[in-house]
């Protein structure tokens, strides 16, 4: 009795030993496993933080250029304005040039057929 309850303490001790070395196998593979994946986890973080600064960067950027545009704008219709303003000048100027030349004109027919 004694040697088979020998007999059965041995066998289960090599079962628990067995199971502990699997145990422990599956425990280094896990940790390994789980320390790739927090690596990957960090390096996940970081190109997130890189593409939120991108992202953020782009933003400033835009409405830098937005701000740029409305002030080009701005500039244009001011000029077009001053363009408008600058031909209609120039065409009353163009007017009373030529009325003063018919007036002229006039007068000096009116010299001629008076002499």
């Amino acid at each position: 009795l004694i040697q088979e309850q020998q007999e059965f303490l041995r066998k289960f001790t090599v079962e628990l030993v067995s199971d502990y070395e699997s145990i422990m196998s599956n425990h280094d593979d896990l940790s390994k496993e789980n320390e790739q994946q927090t690596k990957t986890i960090r390096h996940l973080q970081t190109r997130i933080k890189l593409l939120e600064k991108s992202q953020n960067d782009l933003y400033k950027t835009t409405n830098q250029n937005e701000r740029e545009n409305k002030t080009l704008k701005t500039q244009i219709e001011e000029k077009n304005n001053e363009i408008k303003s600058l031909k209609s000048e120039r065409r009353k100027d163009k007017n009373d040039f030529e009325n003063r030349m018919k007036i002229k004109l006039n007068e000096i027919e009116q010299q001629y057929v008076s002499h």
